[in-house]
């Protein structure tokens, strides 16, 4: 057996690839009361694999988030078995696709497909984001589900393609005006929801929570689309939203923030409310959780993740501050101990705390070492090719380089791709400007300075010391100029 992937519980870790002759044991925490009817089995076959340029993540959310080791054989079949106590929707991706997957208890699932071969376009292009379409020329279900996992997918690219058209729109055409955009994103659910209740009518022996849980993805992707827009707006078009109804939110009365069932079988619904729930503003982001949530342990998941706001306030009055908010809202005592773990490593990376040397390989495969950069500022972007919100800093960050071109300031664009090949292949493919290096398996750096997730940018000073360990983004013009000006770079 070859250790070829590993899926991760809510994880979305590039896999690496491992050569050594060995066995590998499930890890998950499995309990005696398991029996066989809660069991759902995965089955893969991969075809013309490519060890370099092919990889898999699959994101769970199931109890504990455990993570499982998966054995992929030297044929390139595998099998996963997941304890599960009701139906779910997992994502799982390959470096040319991505793809649903619908797993119930006590069902075998299995596939096959070539992981390199895909259906012209490889992905949707999108103003606002890259889309990886389902490879559907060469995907085949059998076993258990097969209908509704085949149609899942097809029913992925259609929306995703209606998706970037919609997108497309509000790019060229600037769709700031909220009435308008409501009405087109009303007009969008209502088409696609159209297709998904086909299918329910054409196939009444579904299982009932396939059917809520294929509905509510499309209510979560149109209470997404409609939650962002103000944000988006802003983003693209640097002015706030015009002719913003009164009822505009009122999706929020009715859409259930506080769903279990979804939370724990919908990857995507996690993610929405993290972005949901965090922000530049400590306080509102309170403010929202408290306001969104009735449920204590969604309050306290969603609270203990504002501890990533420490490193970024003031040490001697605001970061107390928050600490003291947290310790009195939530109820958990393990997510708070967190909460104060992290408080106290953000009193590590504080302003002036130095940064150890390191040396990580540029696309030449030469040494770039902190201390080469000795006697200017360094700005460093923490990336990687597939994370989608860092390659939209991209031409901001250019942008940002261009300007400062002058200065006594480095740009250090740090990828944790665990694929160099894919790293240097983007790198030559789009030309990118400043010192681009790999962090390979050294995660020293990312450690210190508490970095858990893409991206991320940290100002170092003349001397290698902590200007600022969580920096503004560039696409945040305003205030990394003011971060710039106070700190000297300017000058």
């Amino acid at each position: 057996m070859k250790k070829f992937l590993i899926f991760t519980l809510l994880g979305a870790l590039l896999m690496s690839f491992n050569n050594k002759k060995e066995e590998i044991k499930h890890v998950a925490n499995i309990s005696a009361e398991i029996t066989q009817s809660n069991i759902a089995t995965l089955k893969g076959k991969f075809f013309n694999y490519k060890k370099d340029s092919t990889y898999f993540q699959i994101k769970f959310n199931g109890k504990g988030r455990e993570a499982l080791d998966v054995t992929v054989n030297d044929d390139f079949t595998f099998e996963l078995n997941y304890e599960m106590e009701r139906p779910g929707f997992f994502t799982m991706t390959t470096a040319k696709g991505s793809y649903d997957i619908y797993l119930e208890p006590g069902k075998t699932v299995e596939f096959s497909m070539d992981p390199n071969v895909t259906d012209p376009p490889q992905y949707a292009k999108s103003p606002f984001n890259n889309y990886y379409l389902p490879n559907n020329s060469t995907l085949k279900f059998t076993g258990d589900l097969v209908k509704e996992n085949t149609f899942i997918n097809k029913h992925k690219s259609v929306e995703i393609i209606g998706l970037v058209g919609f997108h497309k729109v509000m790019k060229e055409d600037k769709l700031n005006d909220g009435v308008l955009y409501k009405e087109k994103i009303t007009k969008l659910y209502n088409e696609q929801l159209e297709i998904v209740n086909k299918f329910i009518k054409k196939n009444p022996d579904l299982h009932d929570d396939f059917v809520y849980l294929k509905r509510k993805q499309l209510e979560l992707q149109k209470v997404s689309l409609l939650s962002w827009f103000e944000m988006r707006t802003v983003y693209y078009y640097k002015e706030d939203a015009k002719n913003m109804p009164a009822d505009y939110y009122d999706f929020e009365k009715t859409f259930n923030y506080n769903d279990d069932f979804l939370y724990k079988s919908e990857s995507k619904f996690p993610e929405f409310l993290s972005i949901q729930c965090g922000g530049n503003d400590w306080k509102k982001s309170v403010t929202k959780i408290e306001s969104l949530f009735t449920r204590q342990d969604f309050k306290d998941k969603f609270l203990a993740n504002l501890k990533y706001h420490f490193t970024n306030l003031d040490k001697e009055k605001e970061a107390p501050e928050l600490l003291a908010v947290l310790k009195g809202k939530i109820t958990d005592k393990e997510l708070l101990a967190k909460v104060e773990e992290a408080y106290g490593n953000s009193l590590l990376v504080a302003k002036g705390t130095p940064v150890e040397n390191f040396t990580y390989k540029d696309v030449n495969d030469k040494d770039v070492s902190l201390s080469d950069f000795k006697g200017k500022f360094v700005y460093i972007d923490f990336w990687a090719t597939w994370c989608g919100p860092c390659k939209v800093e991209i031409p901001h960050l250019e942008k940002l380089e261009k300007k400062y071109h002058d200065k006594d300031i480095v740009f250090l664009s740090i990828s944790s791709d665990k694929s160099i090949s894919a790293w240097k292949k983007m790198v030559a493919d789009k030309n990118l400007s400043g010192v681009q290096v790999n962090i390979g398996e050294d995660n020293s750096l990312m450690d210190f300075l508490g970095i858990r997730g893409i991206p991320r940018f940290t100002l170092l000073d003349k001397e290698g010391k902590i200007v600022a360990a969580n920096a503004p983004r560039p696409s945040q013009e305003k205030e990394i100029a003011t971060l710039f000006a106070i700190s000297g770079v300017n000058k």
